[in-house]
């Protein structure tokens, strides 16, 4: 402001002065003193115009540039169990992807991914970043199915979430976790039943439901991080029980 203020000033003070030169000059100088005034004139608007312009606008620009990244640049991805016209990045419905674990890689710390109703299958999830995997309508009706040949969940980051799933037919040979192995993380909400491994633990150290058998975590292995609100019942370790933790 203080910079408009002195430039209105020197306007003011230019038109007087030259004001008084026209009456001065003679007559038929005064058509080309006018003439150089007024390229005078212009030459002092654009200044002004210059100077307002950074005095304002090129602060903000500075501070916008400054302004730190934050948790809204967070993206949701979408998971259906059949979708023809699946297209990364799986960020909205009609494009989601009908992989879980293709939403899963395509995704960053921060992320959700959303999961639609279906079964899953043919793929052990792996989350190693901070991210949260959650069905839409809860474990009834969204399953993942590792039709007794893999694991369901692989977890390794304290961040990670995984909510609202039933986990099933999982199976590991030689390490526990049938259904979920977890070294971080949380499991919130889920069913895991009816897992299988061989030469490992249900849910070793506490009873949930028919874990059974020799062995370590037929259902859920765990070595760090969190299960909670879970069901985990009927999973099969050969070589120690139904779960370890």
């Amino acid at each position: 402001i203080g910079h408009g203020n002195s430039i209105r000033r020197s306007i003011l003070f230019l038109r007087l002065e030259m004001d008084q030169l026209h009456r001065a000059v003679l007559p038929h100088s005064v058509t080309v003193m006018k003439d150089l005034c007024e390229i005078i004139m212009m030459g002092v608007r654009r200044s002004m115009s210059y100077m307002l312009t950074t005095t304002f606008a090129l602060p903000a620009l500075i501070v916008s540039f400054l302004l730190p990244i934050n948790s809204s640049l967070a993206l949701t991805r979408y998971v259906v169990a059949d979708n023809p016209g699946a297209l990364a990045p799986f960020t909205n419905w009609p494009k989601a992807s009908s992989n879980i674990q293709a939403a899963v890689d395509a995704s960053t710390s921060g992320d959700i991914v959303l999961v639609s109703n279906g079964v899953y299958r043919g793929q052990t999830v792996r989350i190693t970043n901070g991210i949260a995997v959650r069905s839409v309508n809860g474990p009834q009706v969204t399953t993942v199915d590792g039709q007794n040949v893999m694991r369901g969940f692989y977890i390794s980051h304290s961040n990670a979430v995984v909510e609202g799933f039933t986990i099933t037919k999982g199976h590991s040979e030689g390490e526990g976790g049938g259904g979920v192995y977890m070294v971080a993380g949380l499991v919130d909400r889920c069913i895991v039943n009816w897992n299988y491994v061989v030469g490992g633990t249900g849910f070793d150290g506490a009873p949930m439901g028919s874990n059974g058998g020799p062995g370590e975590g037929g259902g859920i292995y765990c070595r760090g991080g969190m299960i909670r609100n879970c069901l985990v019942h009927d999973n099969i370790a050969k070589g120690g029980t139904g779960g370890y933790g």
